[in-house]
């Protein structure tokens, strides 16, 4: 037996029955009536691109979809920047809209969130604009041998550049 649809009547005798309302409490989870509009704008907006369309996301094969994710992320964080979004919260509820693993999670998801919380307010200065207009990426190193993404076979060559006080990572 599969699960009663939204519209099922067993369904609307039950919600009608509820006490909860599901529009105060999505109000109460959002912050307010102001941050559940907000979050309903930045998401309708974000829905309307054309190449955040998920419908043919099944039929394609993994290159297929690395070459779909690397667009819809390169248009992700343009659209971001149209629409003005630097509020964190604000990034996040755009980045719910697309429904895609993206190749710059990792750099969003803990680089960035490093820079923001973990550096003295010099090297937030120095580094955090640079990292979220992605003029930098952060990378995730994973070094453990036994790891199941094949990290033996990976080879770095990490070399100090003086002139410039950085340093130049090849993979």
């Amino acid at each position: 037996m599969s699960a009663p649809t939204p519209d099922h009547p067993l369904m609307v005798k039950e919600r009608t029955g509820s006490s909860v309302r599901p529009l105060q409490l999505a109000y109460m989870i959002y912050g307010g009536r102001e941050a559940f509009e907000r979050m309903k704008e930045i998401q309708a907006e974000m829905e309307a691109e054309p190449v955040f369309d998920r419908d043919d996301r099944p039929f394609l094969d993994h290159t297929q979809r690395y070459l779909r994710s690397a667009e819809k992320m390169a248009r992700f964080h343009n659209k971001c920047r149209e629409m003005g979004l630097t509020d964190p919260q604000e990034i996040a509820w755009a980045y719910v809209a697309i429904d895609e693993v993206l190749p710059t999670d990792v750099h969003m998801a803990m680089v960035v969130p490093a820079l923001r919380y973990q550096t003295s307010p010099e090297q937030r200065e120095a580094w955090l604009p640079l990292a979220t207009s992605f003029r930098i990426l952060g990378a995730y190193v994973q070094t453990e041998l036994g790891h199941g993404s094949n990290v033996r076979a990976l080879e770095t060559t990490a070399t100090f550049d003086r002139s410039i006080d950085r340093a130049t990572v090849l993979l």
